[in-house]
């Protein structure tokens, strides 16, 4: 496995994060990002298209099917968390979920005070192939919409033309306490769709996958294998991230906690995975604790990239590589942990994150190439 950065600019200078990458017609490359100003307080969705290859990116715009809306006098719903996929044909799908912004920032002040904000819901817009925007779609969960969320997931395709998006769903009734303010808990569970070439279309759901500890089981990504196998990893709040497998992405085998194939936990910490495919190995994408990042939030720096078994929940520590390594400026370090995987064939793909200085108000983007 080969690691290559790929320099590029975004279009403009500004705090862009959540970057996201998907390739379109004649060689150009789609662009989506967000721009950061505090604790999960988050701008409009941009886009940006670059020439042929990974230069000249246009002067990011607005995605019209995300812009802000008013709900309430002191209540904004924005949509966040946004990841782009290549649905063939020359349309991609971008996929995210409604959050709420209150003239504090994210209205999670809002709960705190004792306020009722509105529920999460999951959307999807798609960007055509005469580069025209669709209008926004909620993607409803066997008819539901609130209280599910896509937050920066992976989705897969299957064998018969459909997609497997994966969800984290609030658990009526449970709560728990989150940096001093009260969350709901989730769990997971993934659902298949039909692109009938304007919208998703809802046919089935899976199993419930649910795990006691804090807020429970979140950000869900899956991916199909070369042998037609389902491979689903989650973020916990336990110290682990978990993996499970299925034969048709919707029923689940019961979640394993990653660790190194000589038995030892991994320690990580309430942060995302995902998985890259090269060649019949597949490969895990994360963050973990180390020797030297202990002081860096949830651990997230550097962004590692392992040789994974699914099926067991093992990776192969021999094989382990940064794919972007600590970073500092003006004594800060940087977070990594938000980060896209675009599967580009079975031997190569796009890993996509930002380096956020957050006392500093920077983020910079960062794109890496996989090869076999």
């Amino acid at each position: 496995m080969k690691i290559l950065p790929i320099p590029f600019q975004s279009g403009d200078r500004k705090q862009w994060f959540h970057p996201g990458f998907s390739p379109l017609q004649n060689g150009r490359t789609l662009l989506t990002k967000q721009e950061i100003s505090g604790a999960d307080y988050y701008g409009e969705p941009a886009f940006s298209i670059s020439g042929c290859g990974m230069e000249n990116f246009s002067v990011p715009q607005k995605i019209p099917a995300f812009i802000n809306r008013k709900r309430q006098e002191h209540l904004i719903e924005g949509v966040a968390d946004i990841r782009p996929f290549d649905l063939g044909n020359g349309h991609t799908a971008v996929l995210g979920c409604t959050t709420f912004y209150c003239d504090k920032g994210n209205a999670e002040w809002e709960h705190s005070a004792g306020k009722t904000v509105p529920q999460n819901e999951p959307v999807v817009c798609f960007l055509r192939p005469d580069g025209s925007w669709s209008e926004l779609f909620y993607l409803d969960v066997d008819g539901l919409t609130a209280g599910y969320r896509t937050a920066c997931s992976q989705i897969t395709a299957t064998p018969d033309g459909c997609w497997i998006i994966p969800f984290y769903a609030e658990i009526p009734g449970k709560t728990c306490e989150i940096f001093g303010c009260k969350s709901v808990c989730f769990c997971a569970i993934t659902a298949k769709y039909r692109f009938d070439g304007e919208k998703f279309v809802f046919l089935e759901k899976g199993n419930v996958l649910e795990n006691p500890v804090g807020r429970g089981f979140c950000e869900p990504s899956v991916m199909l294998s070369n042998r037609e196998e389902y491979f689903l990893t989650l973020r916990a709040e336990d110290g682990h991230g978990y993996a499970a497998h299925s034969s048709d992405g919707l029923n689940w085998s019961t979640p394993v906690a990653w660790h190194w194939s000589g038995g030892s936990e991994i320690e990580m910490s309430s942060t995302q995975q995902h998985y890259v495919k090269l060649g019949n190995k597949i490969f895990l994408v994360y963050t973990r604790k180390d020797e030297g990042n202990q002081h860096i939030f949830r651990f997230r720096a550097p962004l590692f990239i392992a040789e994974a078994d699914p099926f067991c929940g093992i990776l192969k520590r021999e094989t382990e590589q940064i794919v972007f390594d600590r970073q500092q400026k003006n004594g800060e370090e940087a977070w990594f942990g938000n980060f896209h995987v675009t599967q580009l064939s079975g031997e190569r793909a796009w890993i996509a994150d930002s380096a956020l200085f957050s006392k500093q108000k920077i983020a910079m983007p960062l794109l890496a190439e996989i090869t076999d």
